[in-house]
């Protein structure tokens, strides 16, 4: 059984991103961003510790989002290690439900 990577190196041309999602990746790319300052500036301006919380939790997951999207959008071509803040998709996936519970229990405290 051949690893993703190896099955995309396999077929010529899989690792170049058309126009129409190089748009799509810009579009969550800015919004991630949008989201993350929006969230700092509330922390500061109010001195929100959740809001810190929610900024702490989720920076990870920006990270990775701005690597592969802006990647995207900028190179046209997919990253070659896509976890790159983590050590492996399990990791990062544990850091998805990490930072889910983090601000659901912000919510309901």
């Amino acid at each position: 059984m051949d690893t993703l990577d190896a099955s995309l190196d396999r077929t010529p041309g899989a690792r170049l991103v058309r126009w129409p999602f190089r748009v799509l990746a810009a579009l969550l790319v800015a919004a991630t961003l949008f989201a993350q300052f929006g969230s700092v500036y509330h922390t500061f301006a109010y001195q929100d510790m959740k809001a810190a919380l929610v900024t702490i939790a989720f920076l990870p997951l920006t990270a990775l989002l701005l690597r592969t999207g802006g990647g995207a959008v900028m190179s046209g071509q997919i990253v070659r290690v896509p976890d790159w803040p983590f050590a492996s998709k399990n990791v990062a996936g544990v850091w998805v439900v990490i930072s889910l519970v983090v601000s659901q229990y912000i919510r309901y405290s």
